[in-house]
């Protein structure tokens, strides 16, 4: 059996890496789909109507980079908040293995066989190694560890929320002895800072 891992990326806002990570994910034989989740929550609507953003329908940057590439599945909604966004998000994925990425995180290495390796350990989260990015006047780099590899069996999708960095969601406590030690792959995490 062929090892499949299903990208799930959730998006709001300026789709500026977008289209690299996509051409990058799709050239990859074991990456079965690219599952790309727009839209914003609930209860920002009425603020980003009065601010000018879009609220209601896809806005074109986004569904447009999508439709480029075959192995992308586009969906847009008004979640209600962040839990049931993630959740919807990680139930779209159907390969072995699920890695969730955010809009500003850029995959710098993903190999078959660091893939190959969690799969075949006994653990069913695994960590991105992120390098955080912080753009102002000064330019800062640190690193962060952050659990955004699953198996799609062995974790839920209600489940896979105790292992994230979330703000605001309810989470119960993770099991470490799920967490592979190592981090699997490398990430650039851009923080875009406004002066």
């Amino acid at each position: 059996m062929s090892l499949q891992l299903s990208v799930c990326i959730s998006a709001y806002g300026e789709p500026l890496f977008l289209r690299s990570v996509c051409a990058q994910l799709s050239e990859l034989a074991f990456v079965d789909a690219i599952h790309l989740l727009d839209g914003p929550y609930a209860f920002c609507q009425e603020i980003y109507k009065d601010c000018g953003f879009y609220g209601d329908e896809a806005p074109s940057p986004i569904r447009a980079v999508a439709e480029e590439f075959p192995k992308v599945s586009y969906s847009f909604a008004i979640h209600p908040d962040e839990r049931s966004k993630r959740i919807h998000l990680y139930q779209q994925a159907q390969g072995d293995l699920v890695l969730l990425l955010d809009l500003d995180e850029v995959p710098l290495s993903i190999s078959m066989e660091a893939l190959q390796q969690f799969w075949d350990s006994a653990y069913s989260v695994a960590a991105i190694e992120m390098l955080n990015i912080i753009s102002a006047s000064v330019r800062e780099q640190k690193r962060a560890k952050k659990y955004a590899l699953f198996k799609r069996e062995s974790i839920r999708a209600e489940e896979h929320l105790d292992y994230t960095w979330l703000v605001g969601v309810n989470q119960n406590a993770p099991n470490p002895a799920r967490m592979m030690p190592l981090p699997v792959l490398q990430v650039d995490h851009f923080f875009l800072l406004r002066n």
